[in-house]
């Protein structure tokens, strides 16, 4: 973890990315299939101010039905995992984590497009914990902003874990604001 400022964010509109964990050891190239998604929905981010993120203003705004709909999809999504790695324990070693990329309920998710990122940034934000369903969704709430942090070197913030990456997405936020 750095405490550098967050100097710079790439959007990128790619489909492909290769996830690297705290060591420096790649992940592999994780694809997702490109699929249509609903465009006529707008993202409200203006609930951050200076001084963080306004949350009573937010879940005002929040879409409960898509929230609870997101995290059922990836709360079974991790279930099945963890049931498959509990059957066939060679998977980790096999397969790898990012299989996990490659399921349809994740894709699911990430077809639900810029409506998914507000429920995505809510279950990150409240979630005590800081897991594999975090990091589930992290991963997927980068994908679908588009955003990689880096810091003033120019170099690509490693987060590796869905905590890391919320607080350097809110610590732009807030940044942002004040411009």
């Amino acid at each position: 973890k750095s405490n550098n400022t967050i100097s710079e964010v790439t959007s990128t509109e790619q489909y492909s990315s290769e996830y690297i964990i705290g060591n420096g050891e790649s992940m592999g190239d994780v694809t997702t299939t490109s699929t249509e998604t609903d465009s006529s929905y707008i993202v409200d981010w203006f609930d951050f101010t200076v001084n963080g993120l306004d949350e009573d203003s937010f879940v005002q705004k929040l879409d409960t039905d898509v929230l609870q709909e997101v995290a059922a999809k990836l709360q079974s999504l991790v279930d099945e995992e963890l049931a498959e790695e509990k059957e066939n324990p060679e998977i980790i070693l096999s397969e790898g984590f990012t299989r996990v990329f490659q399921k349809d309920i994740y894709h699911e998710v990430i077809a639900m497009g810029d409506k998914a990122e507000m429920p995505l940034y809510y279950i990150l934000y409240k979630s005590p914990n800081n897991e594999m369903y975090e990091y589930i969704c992290a991963v997927a709430f980068s994908e679908l902003t588009g955003l990689d942090f880096m810091n003033e070197s120019g170099n690509y913030y490693d987060w590796t874990s869905g905590k890391e990456y919320l607080e350097l997405f809110n610590k732009y936020m807030i940044e942002n604001q004040s411009k």
